[in-house]
C-alpha cells in the first residue's frame, strides 16, 4: 500500500515507498503524458501536445517569455567564441526549446522518456533520445563536456535522487558551459539553489576542520544570486508560471568532486 508523503529532504510530495527507477521510467515512458491529456494538470502542455490554434497560441507564448529568458541568459553570460555551440535539454517534451534553440544558431540535443511526447519532437526533425542523463554520459564516454548549455525545465521533482542527476549533468558540460534549470515546486527550487552554492565554494568541509581536505577549488560560478521570477504579464497569462525560479551556474575548470 503506497502513501502520499512530503519528503523530509526535498520538501515536495512522493509516493511511500517511492516506486524502483525502472518502474519510474516505465511510466513515463508510456503514461505520463496519457494523464496529463486528460486531466487538469500541466494544461500548457496539453495544448502543446494536441497542436491547432491553442497549441500555436502556448507555443508563441513561451518562445516570447520563458525561451526568451533562457536564451538572453546563454548569450549574455556565455564565454564561448568560435566554437560550435551544443545545447542538451532534459526532459525535452515536445521539443519546442530545442527548436527555439535550433533557430538561434545552437546545435541541440534533447532527452525524453515519454515516448508520445518525444515522437511530436522527432516528427519535427529534432535530436531526441528516450534516454536518462545518467544513460545519455555513459553511453558514450565523448559526450562528457561536450555542452557549452545544458537546460532542465521542471525535471527534478520527478526524480527519486534528484541531487545525483545534477551531478550527471554537470558532467555534461564543457568548462564555461551553463547549467540553466527552472523549477516550478520551492522544494525543487531548494535543491538546485543548494547544490550550486556548494559548487561554487572551494571549500567544503565541515565548520571547524583544521587544514582542508576537500577539492580546495570551486566546480564554477553561480550566475544567479537570487533565482530569476517571471514578470507580471507572465504570470496573468499562465498561473502556474507565478512560481518558476531560473537559477544558472557556470562550470569552471576540471575539478574532482
Amino acid at each position: 500500500m503506497k502513501a502520499i508523503v512530503e519528503d523530509r529532504r526535498f520538501g515536495f510530495r512522493r509516493l511511500d515507498p517511492v516506486p524502483e527507477e525502472a518502474r519510474l521510467r516505465r511510466f513515463y515512458e508510456s503514461k505520463y503524458y496519457d494523464i496529463l491529456l486528460k486531466g487538469e494538470r500541466g494544461q500548457d502542455l496539453c495544448r502543446l501536445m494536441k497542436g491547432g490554434a491553442e497549441g500555436d497560441a502556448e507555443r508563441a507564448w513561451l518562445c516570447s517569455t520563458l525561451y526568451a529568458d533562457v536564451a538572453a541568459l546563454l548569450e549574455e553570460k556565455g564565454r564561448w567564441k568560435r566554437c560550435t555551440r551544443m545545447l542538451l535539454d532534459i526532459g525535452c517534451g515536445t521539443g519546442e526549446f530545442l527548436r527555439f534553440m535550433s533557430g538561434k544558431g545552437w546545435k541541440t540535443v534533447g532527452l525524453e522518456l515519454a515516448s508520445a511526447a518525444r515522437a511530436l519532437a522527432q516528427e519535427k526533425g529534432l535530436r531526441v533520445h528516450g534516454l536518462t542523463a545518467e544513460q545519455f554520459l555513459s553511453e558514450d564516454a565523448l559526450r562528457r563536456g561536450s555542452f557549452q548549455a545544458v537546460t532542465l525545465f521542471h525535471v527534478l521533482e520527478h526524480l527519486p535522487e534528484p541531487v545525483r542527476l545534477l551531478r550527471a549533468v554537470r558532467r555534461l558540460l564543457a568548462p564555461g558551459g551553463i547549467l540553466a534549470v527552472i523549477s516550478y515546486h520551492s522544494g525543487e527550487d531548494r535543491i538546485v539553489k543548494h547544490a550550486f552554492r556548494e559548487w561554487a565554494r572551494s571549500c567544503v568541509c565541515p565548520p571547524g576542520q583544521p587544514f582542508c581536505t576537500c577539492r580546495g577549488e570551486a566546480l564554477g560560478e553561480l550566475l544567479t544570486r537570487r533565482a530569476i521570477s517571471p514578470g507580471p504579464g507572465e504570470s496573468e497569462r499562465n498561473p502556474r508560471a507565478r512560481s518558476a525560479r531560473l537559477r544558472a551556474f557556470r562550470k569552471g575548470a576540471e575539478v574532482a568532486g
